[in-house]
């Protein structure tokens, strides 16, 4: 839970940087994982955390499990993080095409300055929704791979 907290707080961190300091996207973001993975490293001594034995069986399954599909399409075990990708992407396409926030964040990427002047407010989407959704994707990412890396 605080991995997701912490991701949805350096996404609005990044999209206040982005929209009220004129900053480039990609500069921000760039330096907020060196700065998050600095302080990681200051925090574990530069060391890497090990779960080991201490990780509860759901987030094992979550990080290391299978789902079995012999019996149904007949191909192998998938494991759970690509079942978690491919439900992610589902949704995330859903969203965008069929959604206003979709066509929204396509408008925005294409032409902020349209977008403007159609009346959508660019400071609210690309601060709060944009970077704080993206940011907390990442959040429940890496927790994933920390699981993993057990």
């Amino acid at each position: 839970m605080i991995a997701l907290l912490l991701g949805a707080f350096l996404g609005t961190v990044n999209g206040t940087l982005i929209t009220f300091g004129k900053m480039q996207p990609f500069i921000v973001t760039l330096a907020m994982m060196t700065s998050a993975r600095g302080i990681a490293f200051l925090y574990t001594d530069g060391r890497p955390i090990v779960l080991g034995e201490k990780t509860p069986p759901f987030l094992t399954f979550l990080g290391e499990g299978a789902i079995h599909t012999e019996n149904f399409i007949g191909i192998g075990p998938i494991p759970t993080p690509v079942v978690i990708l491919l439900i992610t992407v589902i949704i995330a396409s859903i969203v965008l095409q069929k959604t206003p926030f979709g066509r929204y964040v396509y408008g925005i990427g294409s032409n902020a300055e349209a977008m403007r002047l159609s009346g959508v407010n660019i400071t609210l989407y690309t601060t709060l929704y944009i970077h704080w959704r993206v940011d907390f994707g990442s959040g429940r990412n890496h927790r994933l791979v920390t699981i993993r890396s057990r």
